[in-house]
């Protein structure tokens, strides 16, 4: 007859075998992490970008450039560093927006222009260089539009205006201002 022992030898081997496979498979398996959807990482980054639209006849219609692009999946935002759009209308002078930062819309066709922005109209037709500085500026290519609803300051030569908005339509080349200050000397002949 067979003893207790010799019997049970057998299935305690065996428990013993798959408890220590048990403990393997949990102490190796590395599990994935879930995707932290509070990351905001960029999927896209492009160095020294420069994005032109033309005009059906050819013609360029605005440049917009930046040292650093970045495009962030999570929102489908995209970011600009040191940033440069030059604005240029038929018979008018190039207007440029200058600024450390900008973010683009979705579908890229607003531009918002943060920080230190710098607004900036050539000499034309005996007018001098205007720059008008403000920290906020949003810009709508397509329409000819840009605006701001932060204080901006104006600089033509010797005259200086302050306002507290200001809306620039490039396409008529009408600003308007509102709650404006003016700082105005006389040119001499």
């Amino acid at each position: 007859m067979k003893s207790v022992a010799s019997v049970w030898l057998p299935i305690g081997l065996i428990l013993a075998l798959a408890l220590l496979t048990f403990w393997l498979t949990q102490a190796v398996d590395v599990k994935q992490p879930e995707a932290d959807k509070t990351r905001h990482d960029p999927d896209m980054i492009v160095e020294n970008f420069t994005a032109r639209q033309l005009g059906l006849d050819g013609a360029e219609r605005y440049t917009l450039m930046a040292q650093k692009m970045l495009h962030f999946p999570d929102n489908d935002s995209t970011d600009l560093e040191v940033v440069k759009f030059v604005a240029t209308e038929k018979n008018g002078p190039p207007i440029s927006v200058i600024a450390p930062t900008a973010r683009l819309s979705g579908k890229a066709d607003e531009i918002f222009f943060l920080d230190f922005v710098q607004i900036v109209r050539e000499p034309f037709a005996g007018y001098q260089r205007l720059v008008g500085e403000t920290t906020y500026f949003h810009v709508i290519p397509e329409l000819g539009l840009g605006r701001t609803d932060k204080p901006v300051k104006l600089t033509e030569g010797g005259n200086i205006m302050t306002a507290e908005g200001m809306e620039l339509n490039n396409k008529t080349r009408v600003a308007t201002l509102t709650k404006v200050k003016a700082i105005y000397h006389e040119r001499k002949l």
